[in-house]
């Protein structure tokens, strides 16, 4: 049995620390096998994505993350500030406003 549990369990990805590689003999990473991301700035209001990697490094990162933006998360742009920053987002139950400086380190692929 923990044979089978080894096999399924994705390796590393030395490129994307967040993202796991798929199989390790053609070192396939998530993070390549997505078609098309985007900023988390970038999306419309009323727009759904997936959370695909978190850019930001050090204590920023760490920050963000802990919000709940992490790889997989699905977010809802639900509104913007008059001026555009900063933007509200629904994800995991609650709602999260980020500044766009923040949201451009969050890359996401888009729900259709």
């Amino acid at each position: 049995m923990s044979a089978v549990v080894d096999s399924m369990t994705p390796f590393p990805c030395s490129e994307h620390d967040e993202l796991p590689v798929i199989n390790e003999a053609t070192a396939c990473c998530v993070f390549d096998k997505v078609e098309s991301y985007i900023s988390l700035r970038d999306l419309k209001v009323g727009q759904h994505a997936r959370v695909v990697r978190v850019q930001a490094d050090g204590e920023l990162g760490r920050r963000i993350r802990d919000m709940g933006l992490v790889p997989g998360t699905e977010v809802t742009i639900v509104g913007r500030a008059p001026l555009k920053d900063p933007v509200a987002l629904r994800l995991l139950g609650f709602t999260l406003s980020l500044r766009n400086s923040e949201a451009d380190y969050v890359m996401v692929s888009p729900i259709s």
